[in-house]
């Protein structure tokens, strides 16, 4: 988790290009290291984050539960429908969701 927050600081502070970006965010979702996302792993990030955010998440996700988003994130990234999905599976799914493209190209605030 350390690790985790050290990441998100320096994404968010340091000029980073926005393929780095997608490549420490793909990394973040490849739990098992195998080079592929795959749901299950979607939805380990998507429980994390929903009971680090508690009754807050709702300010930012429409979806009720973490598997719902989890679901819906997967199926938006995986556009072969193999059941896994590629870096550059992901980095398409990227580009074509504009609340992505815009949280990439502009500057964060804590």
């Amino acid at each position: 988790f350390r690790e985790f927050i050290c990441a998100l600081h320096t994404i968010k502070h340091e000029s980073v290009d926005s393929v780095q970006k997608l490549h420490w965010a793909f990394r973040m979702y490849d739990i098992n290291g195998d080079g592929y996302i795959e749901l299950c792993e979607v939805v380990e990030i998507m429980r994390a984050f929903y009971k680090m955010m508690g009754s807050q998440v709702y300010k930012f996700l429409e979806e009720s539960t973490p598997e719902k988003k989890a679901e819906k994130t997967f199926i938006q990234l995986n556009g072969n429908l193999e059941g896994r999905v590629s870096f550059a599976e992901f980095v398409d799914g990227a580009k074509n969701d504009l609340s992505i493209v815009k949280l990439l190209s502009s500057p964060c605030k804590i």
